[in-house]
């Protein structure tokens, strides 16, 4: 008690040694610091409460985000799942098809293949029917051939193919220039030896073709080389009918007149050439079919 008051007479003394003016300045400067320490004090308060609500704000938005995902995840996970059983069923489906589209084509492809084999058997059955056409054409051109050389004669020339023979001879073999209705000797000739071979032959249709050169007739009864070529072939067939007993069943006549040429007319070879009498000998149609349909059976 007696230090308490000590201190207070000492302060007091202290007090009144001062001035007025500086205990002011004491005062105002103790006045600041406080306020100074309040202000500072306030202010981290103020941050604090500001990070605590912050912080708050923080958990609530995470919280909420993570609920969100939640929600998200779930939703996406469910439509992946659909997605994912859709795309199996769509795979069962598709492997389901693609069985039954290879059985099916399967099917198809030993069908086709069947087919195939059938097809190839009926080609390899006309080539065979075609082989021995085309060696039944060739026989008779080596039969006439024999033929010819016995007279002798081989002013004639053949060709054989799949559509028949043609056995070309010049004109001038069976006729003089100019006439139609009489043969020549020669031309007599070389078809009676013909006619021995053509009749062992009753299959064979024999057409007898006249052509000739772009030069006139010579005569006036005749207006063109189509008209002399068609009676030069007329003459021809009747010869053969009626002299050699070929049947008229297998003979046919027609004329071409100068509109077939082998060569120019510019020359006279080219002429020579074009002046011409032309056998084609050919399987009958009808015989070729029949033999056709045997082959394959139908």
């Amino acid at each position: 008690m007696k230090q308490l008051t000590f201190f207070a007479f000492i302060s007091l003394l202290m007090t009144a040694c001062v001035s007025k003016k500086k205990h002011q300045q004491a005062i105002q400067s103790l006045q600041r610091h406080h306020q100074d320490t309040l202000t500072t004090l306030s202010n981290s308060l103020k941050r604090q409460l500001r990070y605590a609500k912050d912080s708050i704000s923080t958990l609530r938005l995470n919280l909420a985000e993570r609920k969100g995902e939640n929600n998200v995840l779930n939703t996406l996970r469910g439509e992946l799942q659909q997605q994912i059983e859709q795309l199996e069923l769509q795979i069962e489906s598709l492997s389901s098809h693609s069985q039954s589209s290879q059985n099916q084509l399967n099917q198809v492809l030993q069908q086709k293949d069947k087919e195939i084999a059938r097809l190839k058997g009926h080609m390899k059955a006309v080539e065979k029917i075609l082989n021995a056409r085309q060696a039944a054409y060739k026989k008779i051109a080596g039969d006439l051939l024999f033929a010819l050389q016995e007279i002798p004669f081989e002013d004639f020339e053949t060709q054989t193919s799949n559509e028949g023979l043609k056995v070309i001879f010049p004109k001038k073999v069976f006729f003089n220039k100019g006439t139609t209705g009489r043969i020549n000797k020669d031309g007599l000739k070389i078809m009676e030896a013909a006619a021995a071979v053509f009749n062992r032959y009753p299959i064979m249709d024999i057409y007898i073709v006249g052509h000739s050169s772009n030069e006139p007739t010579g005569r006036k009864s005749i207006k063109n080389n189509w008209a002399l070529t068609a009676f030069q072939a007329a003459t021809i067939v009747h010869t053969f009918a009626d002299e050699y007993d070929l049947s008229t069943s297998q003979l046919t006549a027609c004329g071409k007149g100068e509109f077939e040429p082998r060569s120019s007319n510019d020359t006279p070879q080219g002429k020579a050439l074009n002046n011409r009498i032309e056998w084609k000998i050919v399987q009958r149609d009808a015989d070729l079919v029949r033999a056709i349909k045997k082959e394959l059976g139908i």
